[in-house]
């Protein structure tokens, strides 16, 4: 019986590539949203997930766990086929598509305000998209900078400065927001 990534790894690697939907299981939602918080399109994500999926089982005998932990080596294929995607297509979705996404999930149950909330969505639209993407990983997918890495390319350390800057950018932008909104309420 299979009860963790090493178990059906060990399986896999044995031949039982039955095991891989215990690893499909595992990675399905959180692909599902890594992928559709940069296409932001229901349909090209489906085909995406798919694509990534078939993918990682043809070349699941490539996965070498001292290269880096399973997460990070599906997180980079599906990294490559989204850019895979963006090269053959290159178009642009609306970033207000991304709060749309049917999910248990709510990461802003929390915020009560919907004015906060808009301003928080605008200011995420305004990231570069290793940003914003960087964001995301962090806050929604709670990952860790070392599987951020994995997967970007990047140093941790650069990873760790350029959300630090990320946050504190977001922080200062929203907070001069509300002090030009306080304003105009206040002079009307």
């Amino acid at each position: 019986m299979i009860t963790s990534e090493i178990d059906a790894l060990a399986y896999i690697k044995n031949g039982d590539k039955q095991a891989f939907g215990f690893l499909y299981d595992a990675y399905f939602k959180k692909i599902y949203n890594f992928v559709f918080f940069k296409t932001l399109h229901k349909e090209i994500t489906e085909d995406l997930v798919s694509k990534i999926f078939i993918k990682a089982l043809e070349n699941i005998e490539a996965y070498d766990s001292r290269k880096g932990n399973f997460a990070a080596w599906i997180f980079t294929i599906a990294n490559r086929i989204i850019i895979d995607q963006y090269r053959a297509h290159k178009n642009t979705y609306d970033i207000n598509d991304f709060w749309d996404l049917p999910s248990g999930e709510n990461i802003f149950e929390n915020v009560s305000n919907q004015q906060q909330i808009k301003q928080i969505k605008d200011q995420l639209g305004k990231l570069e998209p290793l940003h914003r993407d960087l964001v995301i990983m962090r806050v929604w997918q709670n990952m860790s900078y070392h599987e951020i890495s994995q997967i970007t390319g990047k140093s941790e350390s650069s990873l760790k400065m350029m959300f630090s800057r990320t946050i504190k950018n977001l922080r200062a932008s929203t907070l001069l927001s509300m002090i030009i909104l306080n304003n105009i309420i206040n002079n009307n």
